[in-house]
């Protein structure tokens, strides 16, 4: 995959895959509405100190089924950062990461957490299932207070693309601020 860079303003910004960049624009509609997108991922990571390849392709993958519940690209932008830095709350390693982003963008497109998907995201980042934790008990869906009974809904196919994205809209700032506490390490630094 060749890399291009996109120049703003006279200024070199980012580079990302020429295939991701198309995947963008074929989401997006418009290669300046690409091209914005594009920025908003790369100031994004610059934030948050995570891989730009796979927030980009986070992002390609959530945006239609985001979309198909009636969020804007926008939300789908917040609700990638927010995974974005619950993974690094959760200290998982970049293949961690890699593989809790694809099931979750997997269960986002089947429109519901269950199975694999569950499985890795439990494993990968457990600050998300808190997460929906919070979610379902805000919109009054959640029964018993323990995992197990997550476990259970995600078995049943109870935890919904609404739910789970409803969970990393409304847990994006105290990710945010848990994310400002942590300390700046030559990995963050170098991304």
């Amino acid at each position: 995959d060749g890399i291009r860079d996109v120049a703003v303003t006279g200024v070199q910004t980012c580079a990302l895959p020429i295939m991701m960049q198309s995947k963008l624009k074929l989401v997006a509609g418009t290669s300046e509405e690409a091209k914005r997108t594009q920025m908003e991922l790369y100031e994004m990571v610059q934030r948050s100190r995570i891989p730009l390849a796979d927030t980009a392709q986070l992002y390609n993958r959530m945006v239609i089924p985001m979309m198909k519940i009636g969020k804007t690209s926008g939300e789908t932008m917040q609700a990638v950062e927010s995974m974005g830095l619950a993974l690094k709350l959760s200290g998982a390693t970049a293949q961690e990461a890699s593989s809790v982003m694809l099931q979750f963008s997997q269960s986002m497109n089947a429109g519901r957490l269950n199975g694999a998907e569950f499985n890795a995201v439990a494993e990968g980042a457990p600050i998300v299932l808190r997460a929906i934790e919070a979610e379902l008990r805000r919109t009054g869906q959640w029964g018993e207070n323990t995992t197990e009974t997550l476990k259970k809904m995600g078995s049943e196919g109870k935890i919904s693309a609404e739910i789970m994205a409803g969970a990393l809209l409304n847990a994006l700032p105290k990710f945010r601020a848990d994310f400002e506490s942590l300390p700046l390490t030559v990995d963050g630094a170098v991304q």
